[in-house]
């Protein structure tokens, strides 16, 4: 269906209004609808959040945009927080049951990753560590090779 992902990134932000340790910042650019399963890139976006407010530790910022570039529309995700180390962030980042967290399944951003995938669009990060981490989910404009248009009647 046709989604707005100002909207989304908007709602999947609304648990940290008025957060006591964390900032969070909206740089949302209006952007035309994108062919998506809403529900599946708000789980997506809410579990980048999720991740970014567990990797800052004491105060820190989360920055959430929305853009487009050629062919692309985007929702980034920034924090700064701890960052991932390098070996991890080149190697496990997206394999499922491997995580950094003490008691997480590792299994959140394996599942991003096929969803975003599945929509024809891509995942991409770039991690410093005691820095911080910005995720960019890219979602193709329009519906991928293969995926027939809604038809309305």
């Amino acid at each position: 269906e046709p989604t707005d992902l100002a909207a989304v990134a908007r709602e999947a932000t609304e648990p940290l209004s008025g957060h006591q340790r964390v900032r969070l910042v909206h740089e949302l650019a209006p952007l035309a609808p994108v062919p998506a399963d809403r529900e599946a890139v708000l789980r997506v976006v809410q579990n980048l959040v999720t991740n970014a407010v567990e990797a800052i530790e004491g105060q820190g910022t989360i920055t959430v945009k929305t853009y487009e570039e050629p062919g692309w529309a985007v929702v980034s995700v920034a924090d700064t927080g701890c960052g991932i180390p390098e070996d991890f962030l080149r190697n496990s980042l997206f394999a499922p049951f491997r995580t950094t967290k003490k008691g997480g399944w590792g299994v959140g951003l394996y599942q991003a990753r096929t969803a975003i995938e599945g929509h024809g669009g891509r995942i991409e990060v770039t991690s410093r560590q005691g820095e911080g981490t910005t995720f960019w989910i890219k979602l193709p404009k329009t519906p991928p090779s293969g995926v027939a248009p809604e038809v309305s009647r």
